[in-house]
């Protein structure tokens, strides 16, 4: 019981080092949604801790990237697909990450890309990084 607890005392300390005050001021919209904006953040480009969120961010994006691309894929294969469905199932998607980058101290911002599904052109919002 006291490895354990000893254990879990530790990861706490290692991760209150890693870890970076943030403040969250004002709004700013981003594909359909409201994030908080990152004003300050104390990290550097060599920051363990700022690199370690930096590849969690990118490969929460890449995820959230492949799923939409599958959503899309999907509809596209479909005879009828429900655009409105999609469309906000790809939002809904984007704002988590968007949401959780924020709360990281990483912008994560929606990079609209046309497909044409049904005969129809979708713009749907596939994301990208950008350091901060």
């Amino acid at each position: 019981m006291k490895k354990a607890l000893s254990f879990i005392l530790v990861v706490v300390f290692m991760f209150s080092f890693a870890s970076v005050a943030v403040s969250a001021k004002g709004a700013s919209h981003n594909c359909g949604v409201y994030e908080a904006a990152v004003v300050k953040s104390s990290h550097s480009g060599s920051d363990f801790g700022y690199l370690i969120r930096l590849a969690f961010v990118q490969k929460l994006v890449d995820s959230t990237n492949m799923r939409i691309e599958n959503l899309v894929q999907r509809a596209m294969n479909e005879q009828n697909p429900d655009i409105d469905k999609l469309v906000a199932k790809t939002e809904a998607l984007a704002a988590i990450t968007i949401n959780i980058s924020a709360k990281l101290g990483i912008e994560v911002v929606c990079e609209y890309k046309a497909y044409e599904i049904n005969g129809q052109i979708v713009y749907i919002d596939p994301l990208i990084v950008i350091k901060r």
